[in-house]
This record gives structure tokens, sequence and C-alpha cells, in this order.
């Protein structure tokens, strides 16, 4: 199964088909299962009342004497003898029902493997682009914006390459933080979790697909 060609909707699409396909062999094997657990209560009932018609027959007692003639008996032996026969062949059903609903199971987890990737990749290359347009759109203003983070945290940034990446992290935090504050102020904003956030970006895809 080659899915990497797949776009994250196509393959929303092929997890949906490949679930409908378990949900199908799923209710055609309960139904199989079913019809085993009534065939062999049938059996069990039946083998049980056939024992003790034999046990009657052979007793010379007259009060344990069979309720069934001879014929009836061996009637209800080779019925006996039927239904026994058709169990293997169910339960044959159910094992190669089993063998693809695992094989359906394997291939859904492929699928959202593939989904989960989906999602990862265009998280790394959606970042970039969303922080370029919220730059591009703020202008100057998110220029003073940094400024004034600068200023407020009173650090320069110094000359050795540590410093300097320590600077460019605690200074990035600050700005972060300072929008963050606006929507967390504003409109109740709280930060996803990492589920959360994959469905949102799942979501975006599905928008632009």
């Amino acid at each position: 199964m080659n899915l990497s060609h797949k776009t994250y909707t196509e393959l929303k699409q092929d997890a949906q088909t490949v679930r409908q396909a378990i949900i199908d062999k799923q209710a055609e094997r309960q139904a199989i299962a079913d019809d085993i657990a009534i065939l062999s209560e049938k059996i069990d009932n039946l083998s049980r009342t056939l024992q003790r018609e034999e046990h009657a027959a052979a007793s010379a007692s007259r009060l344990k004497q069979p309720t069934m003639t001879a014929l009836e008996f061996i009637a209800h032996r080779k019925e006996l003898e039927a239904m026994r026969a058709e169990l293997p062949g169910l339960n044959e059903a159910v094992a190669f029902l089993d063998r693809f609903i695992n094989e359906f199971h394997g291939q859904l987890r492929l699928i959202n493997s593939w989904q989960e990737r989906r999602i990862q990749l265009s998280s790394k290359d959606l970042a970039p682009q969303l922080a370029a347009r919220i730059a591009d759109s703020l202008g100057d203003d998110f220029k003073l914006l940094v400024a004034a983070v600068v200023v407020s945290n009173e650090k320069s940034m110094g000359y050795s390459l540590d410093v300097k990446s320590l600077f460019f992290r605690e200074t990035s935090i600050s700005v972060f933080n300072e929008l963050l504050n606006i929507l967390t102020k504003t409109e109740g904003y709280q930060l996803p979790d990492l589920n959360a956030a994959k469905q949102c970006v799942a979501e975006q895809l599905e928008a632009v697909a």
C-alpha cells in the first residue's frame, strides 16, 4: 500500500473506507458467532437427550422407558451428526473473517501513521508561513513591538554566540508572550494541547483541499 503521494484529505477518506470495512466484517463475524452459539446449544441439548434415551432403552426397568421410538432416535442422531458437521465450516468462516479484520486494522494503522506525518510536515511549513504573514501585516508595528520588548527586558545582545543565542531566544519568547496575552485576555484563548493542535491543523488541511 503506497500512501506517500496522497493528501491528508485522501488519507482521511481511505481511513473512513477501511473503518467501514472493519465494521462490516465484524458484523458478519458476529452473526456467524451467534449462529455457532445457537447451534452449539442445540447440539448440547440434543446430545444429552439422546444419551438419556439410550440409557433408558438399555434399561429393563419399566420406570425408565425411552420416549422415542428406534426410528425417531436414529433420525435425531443423524440430525445431531449433521449439526456437528456444520461447526467446522462456521469456525473456518470466523477465522477467515478474523484474518481480513486483522489486515484491515493493519491498513488503518498505516493510514493513521501517514495522516500524522502529513500533519507534522504541514505544521512545519505552516508555522513559518503564518509567522511571515503576521509580521507582514503588522509591518513597522511588529518591529516596534520587538524593540519595546528588548528595552523592557534590559538585556544587550552582546558579542559571543552564546549570549546572542540567549538574547534571541528570550526576546522571541517575550514577543510571543505579548501577542498571546492579548488573545488570552480579550478572547479567553487557551493554548491547545497536542491533540487539539493536531485537530486544528488537520481542519486547515481539509479546508484547503
